[in-house]
């Protein structure tokens, strides 16, 4: 019976990705749980990664941002993704446009295309490119991205 104890932690480990900056764990599909003092999830209080708090996603260290963005799939080219910190100004053709501005967490809860679907994102889930009509500019692949 230990044996399927041990394999069933190591099914779960592959399931879960801890946030230690928020005492959090996320699993595949998006939802969060608090971290329990045995370091496994409340899988009793569950939220979905849309609808977490504002303090939640500011509580989050850059390193877990790094986590969620790669969990969530966000973008393609997450390596490029990760590179790009807030602040720095970037320019991007989407094949039509031009787009130039700062890399910014999204400001506030919002519908955002990404891989060309449409879903919401809470405030500060998503890094963005902020142009100067306030426009939020999720680029296909962060990898097309330049520093301006």
């Amino acid at each position: 019976m230990k044996h399927v104890k041990l394999f069933e932690d190591f099914l779960n480990e592959a399931k879960y990705t801890k946030l230690n900056s928020v005492g959090s764990i996320i699993d595949q599909d998006g939802i969060t749980y608090p971290e329990l003092k045995n370091g496994k999830p409340d899988l009793d209080n569950g939220v979905e990664f849309s609808e977490v708090s504002d303090e939640w996603l500011e509580g989050l260290s850059d390193a877990d941002r790094k986590l969620v963005a790669k969990f969530e799939s966000m973008s393609e080219g997450v390596d490029a993704f990760a590179e790009f910190a807030t602040g720095s100004y970037v320019a991007y053709n989407d094949g039509n446009k031009e787009y130039t501005g700062e890399v910014v967490m999204n400001p506030k809860n919002q519908r955002l295309n990404v891989g060309g679907v449409w879903k919401m994102y809470g405030k500060g889930a998503i890094k963005v490119i902020a142009t100067s009509d306030d426009t939020y500019i999720v680029p296909d692949n962060w990898s097309d991205v330049k520093k301006a």
